[in-house]
């Protein structure tokens, strides 16, 4: 009977603490009915009346790194090693960024909580690897050679040796050079010159004088010939007018004038009839 003042005095006080909520950091003992501050290694984020505390994450395993320990009221702040990712929101587990593609390249790094971002290679640059960077394709040209295969995103431009062409015969006009003869060095040479220039003109009024004589005296001897020639009285297309003439007055008879003159008036008379 003497403990029935002190269980009236303790059922309120257990009644309130039922009912209300314990703070963050607290929880809700069952067997005592109390709040109860979380031990180590555990934590609550809001008022509650649980009857537990969640348990602190281990940021262990090889792909976490710990941003901030675990507290009564938080939990730990893990993240993820470089080349990974939170998977979830609570960073319980870590799962590795993507890679950019051949033809791709890197265009945002990914970090703890974001993936990477890739983007396409231009025109003029490629990547042949995975995660790699876009280099621009090999200037052929620059280097003496000649373009075998253009190239893509993921291949670059394949150079060859440069094609050997037969070198062509190219065609020019040259212009004849007079050039002034120049006088030897040499004196006997220049005397031989001078003599072989004496000696010419000599051979040319030799046959001069020589090719002279010869045709005057042809000419006067054809001359003496035709003088000597008789003369062919019936044929007076060679002869002079005046042998002809003379000659024709020697062996014409002239008529009487009376006989000529009626001769005359009869053919005036008397016209020709025409041919």
């Amino acid at each position: 009977m003497e403990s029935w003042p002190l269980l009236l005095v303790l059922l309120p006080l257990v009644k309130v603490s039922s009912d209300k909520d314990c703070p963050a950091g607290w929880y809700l003992d069952s067997n005592k009915h109390v709040c109860t501050p979380c031990p180590a290694g555990s934590y609550t984020e809001n008022q509650n009346h649980g009857h537990f505390c969640n348990r602190c994450q281990l940021c262990t395993g090889g792909k976490f790194l710990a941003l901030a320990p675990c507290t009564s009221t938080s939990n730990t702040k893990c993240r993820c090693v470089e080349g990974f990712m939170c998977a979830n929101k609570e960073c319980s587990s870590c799962q590795a960024h993507k890679a950019c593609k051949k033809g791709q390249q890197v265009q945002q790094k990914g970090d703890s909580f974001r993936d990477t971002v890739c983007s396409n290679c231009r025109n003029g640059t490629y990547s042949n690897t995975e995660g790699g960077a876009c280099r621009p394709w090999t200037d052929c040209l620059a280097k003496g050679l000649q373009v075998l295969r253009n190239g893509s995103q993921t291949e670059d431009v394949k150079c060859a040796a440069p094609m050997t062409t037969p070198p062509q015969l190219l065609t020019t006009s040259v212009r004849p050079t007079i050039r002034n003869p120049r006088q030897p060095d040499n004196p006997l040479i220049e005397d031989a010159t001078k003599n072989e220039g004496i000696v010419g003109i000599v051979a040319l009024i030799l046959l001069s004088c020589t090719f002279i004589p010869f045709t005057l005296y042809f000419v006067v001897q054809n001359r003496k010939k035709q003088k000597h020639l008789p003369l062919d009285v019936t044929n007076h297309d060679d002869l002079p007018v005046a042998l002809v003439t003379a000659a024709d007055d020697r062996c014409s008879c002239h008529c009487p004038e009376e006989e000529v003159g009626d001769w005359q008036l009869r053919q005036e008379t008397n016209p020709k009839p025409p041919e």
